[in-house]
């Protein structure tokens, strides 16, 4: 069979090589017992071979994620049409089976439906995907919603993060978010201190490990 236009001979040869490591490592982990997840892990390798998943490294950070990654506003907003659970767990499944693992949720959607969501479609396949949280919006407290429209104010004081995080990670029912995104955060927040202080202070409890902006 000719090699593919821009393919070596020995692009194949590693490529083919990766394979049946891959293959190896997975029978290994069924021999010694450890079955947890490898009829999962098994079935995504052989159709991560078909798929044309990218992958890149969050700049400043270890996190590499697929280059299209699933945001759950999709799944819990109703923007996009009604999904039962079941739905919404398979199309979760599906796209980590295509080699989607960057997953992002925005807790002030469905009041934090998108963990709740995450928590219950990737119970034993948590070290398989990386999950972004939003957080910013104050939906928790009755005095923080904008009275002219009944949207939720904004709120980046260090007590508030600190709470929303904590709510966050008891919907994901994990001990750590992999990438915590502060919503369109203001210059005044940003300027802050503390807290930058903080979210250092979370990072250092293992409570995320790795925080940025997000804006719209």
């Amino acid at each position: 069979k000719s090699t593919e236009p821009g393919q070596t001979n020995e692009g194949k040869s590693f490529k083919s090589s990766s394979r049946i490591l891959s293959l190896l490592c997975l029978w290994e982990s069924l021999r010694l017992g450890e079955s947890r997840s490898i009829a999962l892990r098994f079935k995504r390798t052989i159709l991560s071979w078909g798929c044309c998943m990218k992958y890149r490294t969050l700049a400043g950070t270890d996190i590499r994620v697929s280059e299209i990654g699933f945001g759950l506003w999709t799944l819990v907003t109703g923007r996009w049409g009604r999904f039962t659970e079941f739905e919404a767990a398979a199309l979760l499944h599906r796209a980590l089976d295509q080699g989607v693992n960057f997953f992002v949720t925005t807790d002030v959607d469905a009041e934090g439906a998108g963990e709740e969501l995450l928590a219950k479609a990737f119970r034993s396949q948590r070290e398989e995907i990386t999950i972004a949280v939003k957080v910013g919006y104050d939906f928790y407290h009755a005095h923080a919603r904008l009275h002219s429209s009944g949207k939720p104010s904004v709120q980046f004081t260090p007590e508030y993060i600190r709470f929303a995080v904590d709510k966050a990670l008891q919907r994901l029912k994990c001990e750590r978010i992999d990438l915590l995104q502060l919503h369109d955060v203001t210059l005044e927040a940003i300027e802050n201190q503390d807290l930058h202080e903080t979210l250092l202070a979370l990072k250092q409890a293992g409570k995320i490990r790795h925080h940025g902006i997000v804006l719209g």
